[in-house]
């Protein structure tokens, strides 16, 4: 495996944990792995503040009630996934 394909399967594995880390739901050592690899990589440090900006943007819409049909056939997919 090549060093470049090290870091993205490295990259991969953080930006699933991103959403857990800007909103403080990782533990002290997953924590600080995470900030030492934002300081180097460019590409994550750009995925977390998108996600950043993502929630800061969501967080001042307005709760609006799901259609029922929707919401039917969102629990139907989601059953069928499993």
């Amino acid at each position: 495996m090549s060093e470049k394909q090290h870091m993205d399967e490295h990259c991969k594995e953080l930006c699933n944990r991103l959403s857990e880390y800007i909103d403080g739901e990782i533990d002290d050592a997953d924590c600080e792995k995470i900030a030492a690899h934002l300081k180097g990589c460019e590409k994550c440090i750009t995925h977390i503040e998108t996600l950043k900006k993502t929630k800061e943007l969501c967080s001042h819409l307005k709760d609006k009630k799901v259609p029922e049909t929707l919401s039917a056939k969102l629990d139907d997919f989601i059953r069928g996934c499993k």
